[in-house]
């Protein structure tokens, strides 16, 4: 309101909201191993130092001639690993972020064709970058590669055919394959003023 009228007064402004949809994003993917495969996407190639950096996760079950499975809350998930410009190893961190409380019901089976699908975000803190299971080996401005590496657990049906007795829970066996996606290119730009 204004002071000699007592009419309020409406200010507007026009406002453009961006949204970016992850799946028109290019995606990674990495040779099939045994039949299943690692994906990764980021939302764009570079990032100053702070800025948060989301990842898109895809790994499937394409035709594994086992099956391969997970814990209810879809563990393990892939783990993200880390180079430098040349490619060598920092480190890897597991993608989980363990917010998941288990009823107790599983472990599942990975099911074929069924894309699994998940979105984090590297946040930058007084150690560097980090995700809620772990450090990741990104300090300070450069050069680096992300692959997302997926290394499921056979799946072992322990509750044998109908009217027998049940020689246990569902369980996991040895890791069934490894699969990586191609190495994504990301530079950290020193912080913006």
């Amino acid at each position: 309101m204004t002071a000699d009228t007592h009419q309020p007064v409406f200010v507007t402004a026009d406002t453009q909201f961006h949204i970016l949809d992850p799946d028109t994003l290019p995606v990674h993917w990495g040779p099939r191993a045994d039949g299943i495969g690692a994906g990764l996407a980021i939302d764009r190639a570079s990032f100053a130092l702070g800025e948060p950096i989301p990842l898109h996760l895809q790994w499937e079950n394409f035709a594994a001639t086992e099956a391969v499975g997970v814990t209810e809350c879809g563990y393990p998930q892939p783990n993200l690993e880390i180079q430098d410009e040349s490619h060598r190893v920092l480190g890897t961190v597991m993608t989980d972020s363990f917010g998941c409380m288990g009823h107790g019901w599983g472990p599942f089976t990975v099911p074929r064709g069924k894309p699994q699908r998940d979105s984090i975000r590297l946040e930058y803190g007084v150690n560097g970058y980090t995700l809620p299971a772990g450090r990741v080996q990104i300090s300070g401005p450069g050069v680096y590669y992300l692959v997302l590496v997926w290394s499921p657990p056979i799946f072992i049906d322990n509750t044998g055919p109908p009217n027998t007795i049940s020689t246990g829970r569902d369980t996991f066996g040895k890791t069934y394959a490894t699969a990586r996606s191609e190495p994504v290119r990301l530079e950290i730009l020193p912080a913006k003023n």
